[in-house]
């Protein structure tokens, strides 16, 4: 049956952590077997659950101070002194013979949580569990074990959450005499128990009064800043005299004495209490880290808009810390965004605050004064006490020092570059006028905006493993943002995004960077360094003149928008497409806009200007640099030659009407968009346009391809929706069966089969069996066979096949648009020239060396 008990204490909470009644079930794991009622087989039950009413007393408690409040809690641990398990009797004679004669077990089985019913000094407290035969201690505030477990004791795990005089009373660790609960004894008439516990503080609560001055109370941005978290160091020597964290012995809690008042057994808990942390044995606490500092947390909101009152806990210390004349405990003072991040830190010294640091090393050295922190501090009539007067902690910002090494989120650096603003703004010295920002997570910029950085600072930028700043939108990068001096900052530009360096300012970063996307390189900017090369570039670089870009490798595009063919131009391009061999910006691609008409044979300036980035006195360019190597897009351009140069790369078409007259692509031809021309200006027989062997012509995307001389491609490849269109009379020739046909066409499009080409092939396999047939060199190769060709020899003779040859390469020089050999005026030599073009439209290389 339940019986109602009546626990009469001097109190049970003096720090109890407000908790709703959702927690009002205790935790109660038992290892033995359980009945189909829930009732531990063997054990001897006391009660099914139990309300108790704690009597006001002179304890260092709430109860002293006012009413209790409505969910406040405290715990009831029970522990086995008797017998091999728990279940076996906790008999009264062995309690009796006291702890040298009971059992070594620091396991809490029943953590029984009793909770406050009304706000009222005399409130019910309630559990529902049940109450066994044994040892029993009281202590406060509560905290869920999770099972049979040790009750370990840390001070200051639970945060400051409300005001320094509610945490005085709602958090200090207390803690009961033990307490002897035996089934079917000390009932009362009405059926109640009358028990008595008198739980006192077994920890200093240590007082500071945080004062920011008055430029930081009167600053929108720094007062906004919150106390996060303060750390008191002890400093000197011999000084790990903090226990942060011990076990509780449940044996050598001294047991209650039976006495008319609680006089004596609260002062055997105060001896045991400053004795707790001291070596020796018989010592209520064990398995005790030391340090040489403690830390509480601060989780109540309090912004440095007026001056704060922090708390800690401070189990007496293991004995006085040893200091010179010039040593003493400091005091950080964390500031940030509760739950989120970090802004920066205030030191409290000797400097700023001399009361307060005097006052704590006193505290923590001298055990001749009464405020020693080596035992619980009372005062002259017994209560507990807290030192509060000279503690009072300056927070200036000549002792500030901002946290800005472990950047998570694009709001955490926004909000370091306000706070950088305000410290600047109120006269806050920059070592060098540079900030250091260290990103460890990933912080993406997904605004259309210039990255924000404090002004007037320079911020070098560096990342960790797992940091990186992502481009995820349309954006600028600072002047004064500057990657870390090794390189390793990661950038990475998303694709669709872009990322800008404004050309107006002279922007470096010196990073790791993988662009996925597109990057425009301002005339003054710079992209990673010649030494390092740490620019992955999977997208797209545009560059204006006097940039510096430096890839690790070919791929992607690093371009240059032409909109003119001046000679200042044909300079500039010429000095960007060379950049290889000058370190420069290393384009590989140019892009053609605005109708430029641009000649691959155009003269550039020689002399050198005042602003050029790039030069060091004056160039030797004359003409346009050799662009075979160079890709072109063209958005409504001409190209073409008026001399020798003809050569460029691959050619892709992006939008516009474009020509090309008389060009030389060496890679392919991609129409994606707009139109192209394929034209001749020669007379009277305009020149065919030859692809090297193995390229492709690829009209796509509404693209339209028009053909006005004859064209030889090995692949053709025609996508819908696109056209070609080759103007009458001229025909566009591709390789076998290789043509993709989709789109529309109009005009002669046919198969080069060019039975020409594997004659030639066919016979000068065949040479090697010739006699006198000289394949040593491609030099010597030719002389003999020009020089047997122009003697008129007979082409049945041993040496015929040069004759042969000859005639097969002359047919086919015609077959593909060019002049024969054998003409009416006579016989024209073979050339080098000739066996390269044949190299180039069939992919066939001749075999010299034999």
């Amino acid at each position: 049956m339940k019986t109602k008990t009546l626990l009469t204490t001097c109190t049970l909470a003096a720090f109890l952590a407000a908790c709703n009644n959702e927690d009002f079930m205790t935790e109660q794991t038992i290892n033995g077997p359980v009945a189909e009622n829930g009732e531990v087989i063997g054990a001897d039950l006391v009660s099914k659950g139990m309300t108790i009413y704690l009597e006001e007393g002179s304890a260092d408690t709430r109860a002293v101070k006012g009413s209790w409040k409505k969910g406040d809690q405290f715990g009831l641990g029970w522990f086995r002194f008797d017998g091999k398990t728990i279940v076996d009797a906790q008999t009264s004679a062995v309690w009796n013979q006291g702890a040298a004669k009971w059992q070594s077990d620091n396991y809490i089985y029943a953590n029984h949580i009793f909770t406050a019913q009304e706000d009222a000094a005399d409130t019910p407290w309630e559990t529902t569990t049940d109450v066994y035969q044994g040892g029993y201690f009281a202590y406060f505030p509560y905290e869920s074990l999770g099972g049979v477990k040790k009750k370990v004791i840390e001070v200051n795990k639970a945060p400051q959450t409300g005001t320094f005089e509610e945490e005085r009373w709602n958090k200090a660790f207390h803690l009961s005499a033990l307490e002897y609960i035996a089934a079917g004894a000390g009932t009362e008439n009405n059926g109640t128990l009358s028990v008595s516990m008198s739980p006192v503080p077994m920890v200093n609560t240590l007082y500071t009064k945080a004062i920011p001055e008055a430029n930081i109370k009167n600053d929108e941005i720094l007062k906004g800043m919150t106390i996060t978290s303060m750390q008191i160091n002890a400093g000197g020597s011999n000084n790990s005299v903090f226990a942060t964290k011990a076990t509780l012995v449940p044996k050598y809690i001294p047991r209650r004495l039976t006495t008319d008042t609680n006089e004596e057994t609260r002062q055997a808990m105060f001896e045991a209490a400053d004795n707790s942390t001291k070596t020796g044995s018989n010592r209520m606490l064990n398995e005790i880290t030391y340090s040489s500092s403690i830390n509480t947390s601060v989780d109540n909101g309090s912004n440095l808009d007026q001056d704060r009152e922090i708390r800690a806990f401070a189990l007496p210390t293991k004995n006085a810390v040893t200091y010179t004349t010039t040593q003493y405990p400091t005091v950080t003072v964390t500031v940030g965004r509760p739950g989120k991040y970090e802004l920066g830190k205030f030191a409290i010294n000797i400097n700023n605050s001399e009361s307060y640091i005097a006052n704590l090393k006193t505290a923590l050295s001298d055990e001749s004064n009464k405020t020693c922190l080596t035992k619980v501090l009372r005062s002259e009539a017994g209560s507990w006490a807290t030192v509060k007067t000279g503690m009072d902690a300056n927070l200036t910002l000549a002792s500030f020092t901002l946290t800005s090494s472990s950047i998570q989120s694009l709001e955490q650096w926004n909000d370091l570059v306000s706070v950088c603003n305000a410290l600047k703004a109120n006269g806050y010295k920059f070592t060098n006028n540079e900030v250091k920002f260290n990103v460890t997570n990933e912080v993406i910029f997904d605004k259309e905006e210039t990255i924000q950085v404090p002004e007037g600072l320079k911020v070098i930028v560096s990342t960790s493993s797992k940091g990186q700043l992502t481009i995820a939108n349309i954006v600028t990068w600072p002047e004064t943002l500057v990657g870390a001096a090794n390189g390793t900052a990661k950038v990475v530009v998303n694709n669709d995004a872009t990322l800008v360096f404004d050309p107006q300012n002279p922007a470096e970063i010196n990073a790791t960077i993988t662009n996925n996307g597109e990057i425009h390189a301002g005339a003054l900017a710079s992209i990673c360094t010649s030494t390092l090369k740490n620019l992955t570039n999977n997208g797209r670089v545009i560059v204006e003149y006097g940039a510096y870009v430096y890839p690790n490798s070919t791929n992607g595009v690093i371009a240059y928008i032409v909109t003119e063919c001046t000679q200042k131009e044909v300079k500039h391009i010429s000095q960007l497409v060379t950049s290889n061999k000058k370190g420069n910006a290393n384009v590989n691609t140019l892009i053609l806009r605005n109708d430029v008409i641009f000649d691959l044979h155009a003269k550039g300036e020689v002399n050198s200007s005042d602003d050029d980035r790039y030069e060091e006195g004056s160039t030797t360019t004359t003409y346009m640099a050799d662009l075979k190597d160079i890709n072109i897009e063209m958005e409504g351009a001409s190209i073409l030659t008026t001399g020798t140069n003809n050569k460029v790369n691959n050619i892709v078409v992006k939008s516009g009407n474009n020509n090309i007259t008389d060009i030389q692509p060496m890679g392919d031809i991609t129409v994606e968009g707009g139109v192209l021309n394929i034209n001749s200006d020669n007379t009277p027989v305009k020149s065919p346009l030859y692809l090297t062997y193995g390229k492709t012509i690829t009209t796509k995307s509404e693209g339209t391809l028009k053909v006005n001389t004859n064209t030889y491609t090995t692949y053709l490849k025609n996508y819908k929706p696109s056209d070609i269109v080759v103007a009458e009379g001229y025909v566009l020739y591709y390789e076998g069966e290789n043509f993709l046909h989709e789109g529309r066409t109009e005009g002669k499009i046919e198969t080069s089969t060019n039975k020409q080409a594997q004659s030639v092939k066919t016979i000068f396999e065949g040479l090697s069996s010739k006699q006198g047939a000289d394949l040593s060199s491609e030099e010597n190769f030719l002389s003999a066979l020009n020089a047997y060709v122009s003697s008129n020899a007979d082409p049945n003779d041993n040496q015929g096949g040069y004759v042969q040859f000859y005639n097969v390469m002359s047919d086919w020089l015609v077959s593909v648009g060019q002049e024969g050999l054998n003409k009416t005026t006579g016989k024209v030599a073979l050339t080098k020239a000739h066996l390269a073009l044949f190299t180039q439209l069939t992919g066939y290389n001749f075999t010299f060396g034999k």
